[in-house]
């Protein structure tokens, strides 16, 4: 019986060791399956460049290569124009797609963005203009490799001209140029939202002419120096081809939404917002550092 018991137990263990084997084969050769997580994929372009008397106008085109929709609410486009070397000289115009609505795996929009350089762009000198989309990074995407697209362009201005300007010193600040300003004139809290009550004047010497890109107005929501993305808010203030003559002001308010507002920001706590007017900076201006306003609220 003992002798019975004891080939019984030796088959039990030959058996649990050998099942135990195969199934240590099976994991070791059943292969790996990776997900792969569908991603948008924003591919930007630029056909051409056209320039009259200095004045630049970009065609472009953004397409989404991945494999999900994108919201563009959100993505800004941002030109700017470097040197031969690549060294950055200047911003060179932008916007941001609030209009837009989404863009679906392999559809395209096709745009222009339109700048006037600050700084004068020298005939017969290289220089490449690049565009760059989603810079603030609000999109995840396939490829992140891919946002930038770099263009050949020509300057205007001949050397000498620009010598003798630079001579001529105060002569420059006869020029008349438009001025934008910016102010936060209150603040509101009420039942469900704030509202940012905000005036834009032209204290320039010249008209403004808004161009292509519209003029806009950025605010955002900031708390211990932290902004709070999700609480920017982009403003179309002025219509593209709209004129503010000088002396002229635009009043307007800015709508914080209650539902993002209450998961954001907490009761009775002090935050600062700030505002920007020509935040892309493709106007010229007689001052560029007049642009901003801020002012501090607490939450309801």
């Amino acid at each position: 019986m003992k002798i019975l018991t004891s080939l019984l137990s030796l088959f039990l263990l030959l058996f649990t060791s050998v099942n135990a084997q195969q199934k240590t084969m099976v994991n070791i050769n059943r292969p790996v399956v990776t997900r792969q997580i569908a991603l948008p994929d924003l591919q930007v372009s630029i056909s051409s460049i056209e320039h009259d008397k200095g004045n630049y106008l970009i065609n472009c085109t953004l397409k989404n290569t991945g494999a999900t929709n994108v919201d563009l609410s959100n993505v800004t486009m941002q030109g700017s124009i470097v040197s031969d070397n690549g060294q950055f000289i200047q911003a060179g115009g932008g916007t941001k797609l609030v209009d837009q609505g989404s863009l679906e795996p392999g559809a395209e929009i096709q745009f222009k963005i339109g700048f006037t350089p600050t700084k004068k762009l020298i005939k017969n000198t290289a220089y490449s203009y690049q565009l760059k989309a989603d810079e603030t990074n609000s999109v995840a995407e396939h490829n992140e490799s891919n946002n930038l697209a770099t263009a050949p362009i020509i300057g205007y201005t001949d050397i000498m001209e620009t010598l003798t300007s630079t001579l001529a010193g105060p002569i420059l600040s006869t020029t008349a140029f438009p001025d934008l300003t910016v102010e936060i004139t209150s603040i509101s809290a009420e039942e469900f939202h704030h509202k940012i009550y905000y005036k834009v004047k032209n204290i320039g010497t010249a008209a403004l002419n808004v161009n292509i890109n519209g003029l806009r107005l950025l605010g955002s929501v900031w708390c211990t120096e932290l902004r709070a993305e999700c609480l920017s808010t982009d403003v179309k203030v002025l219509q593209p081809h709209a004129v503010l003559t000088p002396g002229q002001e635009i009043n307007g308010y800015i709508i914080l939404e209650g539902s993002r507002q209450r998961s954001l920001l907490k009761s009775f706590q002090e935050y600062m917002y700030k505002i920007e007017i020509d935040n892309i900076k493709d106007i010229h201006e007689l001052n560029e550092n007049n642009n901003t306003a801020e002012r501090k609220f607490k939450a309801m």
